[in-house]
């Protein structure tokens, strides 16, 4: 039986063969893999050489501060292996200015969420500095934390449900210069006025839940 990284790397040689964009049809024998975690990161490798191949002017950027020495040695030939041109990829551990880390989303049109560990902390971080995520709704609570982010903001159209889907988000943002111009100017303000933002209701709410476990608790003693 052929592993999740070798069904992908198959199917990557039938699309690139076929000049076809099909993601859901590629993948599906990778997703009936024994290893549900390896198959999700088999088809996350090769959803960044499709989606790279469906934008011919995009590039690719993996911003890590970890992502150096033996790191930057394993990633490199993944992406190269899977018919990535070294040209299209920069992998970066660290940004000058004084904004720091945040200064990378001025680099970045369209932020892609890895899965299956969705993005939290990073989520919030490109959606403050004008940035649109990706997301795919997972299976598990980890894959989905991003998906609630931009549910609190209304952008749910950057929610997929299944790779074929997250394809096809990525490339219609990635395309459209206007509407990731007119978001990343208002991106700052929505947020600030969406429930990410209001401390106060969080709290008012968290404080009513301990109350009522508390209630709860009492109640059976």
């Amino acid at each position: 039986m052929l592993t999740a990284s070798e069904q992908i790397a198959q199917a990557w040689e039938h699309l690139r063969a076929n000049r076809l964009i099909d993601v859901e049809e590629c993948c599906r024998r990778a997703l009936q893999a024994k290893s549900d975690t390896s198959a999700d990161h088999s088809a996350a490798w090769f959803l960044l050489g499709v989606t790279l191949g469906a934008v011919p002017s995009a590039r690719l950027l993996i911003f890590r501060n970890a992502l150096q020495g033996s790191a930057d040695e394993h990633f490199r030939p993944q992406l190269i292996g899977r018919g990535i041109d070294p040209k299209r990829f920069q992998l970066s551990h660290a940004m000058e200015g004084e904004q720091g880390h945040l200064s990378v989303y001025e680099k970045i049109d369209v932020a892609l969420d890895p899965f299956p560990w969705s993005g939290h902390t990073t989520t919030c971080e490109a959606l403050w500095m004008g940035v649109p995520v990706v997301t795919w709704y997972g299976r598990r609570y980890a894959s989905r934390v991003a998906a609630c982010a931009l549910e609190a903001l209304g952008l749910s159209e950057l929610i997929a449900d299944t790779l074929d889907n997250y394809l096809a988000i990525a490339v219609d943002w990635a395309t459209d210069l206007d509407r990731l111009t007119r978001l990343r100017l208002e991106l700052r303000d929505r947020m600030l006025a969406s429930p990410l933002c209001d401390g106060r209701t969080f709290t008012l709410s968290l404080e009513k839940t301990y109350r009522d476990l508390w209630r709860r608790a009492c109640a059976t003693q």
